[in-house]
């Protein structure tokens, strides 16, 4: 599995250079947080750190709408970016629903390769991304048609281009940046 060649990498890198820290990062995608801990223990025995991103993935943190004004300076208010924001992440709603739902099928159909008994329940699946989409749309929006949309639509405001993928203050993780102050041992709970 991919997450086992990261292992095996990072064990090279800690055999061949054994002061380099090694970090791992994943996108969340549409993992429970239970399974986000499973992936960390695992990875953490052979890594410093483990970076999974708060939201489906790492594009999430160019959807702020700070960030956006600062990118665009006076040509974009904060306000006006969280409303572009707001109506974006409406209009691909249902996608986001939709590839919800499928990523959940498709994990509970692997993991029922280590619990057969376990039978794969797609309506109650369904039902259930309805209602955790419905209660955090940015933490389980689709986040590459998302942020498709997002350019699109700056796109339509007649903005100048700029890149939408840059260094900005806006763009900090305060967990991940908790690495680099506290031992790991702190950070991830070993």
């Amino acid at each position: 599995s991919k997450v086992d060649a990261a292992i095996a990498l990072a064990n090279f890198i800690k055999d061949n250079a054994p002061l380099t820290k090694v970090i791992i990062h994943r996108d969340r995608d549409y993992m429970s947080d239970i399974e986000v801990e499973e992936y960390k223990k695992k990875v953490l025995k052979a890594v410093d750190y483990c970076f999974i991103t708060q939201n489906v993935d790492i594009e999430a943190y160019f959807i702020n709408a700070e960030y956006l004004h600062d990118r665009y300076g006076d040509k974009l208010t904060v306000a006006e970016a969280s409303e572009l924001i707001e109506n974006v992440t409406t209009a691909t709603k249902e996608y986001s629903i939709e590839t919800f739902i499928n990523s959940r099928i498709d994990i509970a159909n692997k993991n029922r390769n280590k619990e057969p008994e376990k039978r794969v329940n797609p309506g109650k699946m369904a039902y259930d991304c309805r209602v955790l989409y419905g209660s955090d749309p940015v933490r389980y929006r689709h986040v590459k048609r998302t942020f498709k949309a997002m350019k699109n639509a700056l796109q339509e405001k007649k903005l100048p281009l700029v890149n939408l993928v840059s260094d900005s203050q806006y763009l900090c993780d305060y967990e991940f940046s908790l690495f680099f102050k506290e031992p790991k041992e702190d950070m991830n709970q070993k």
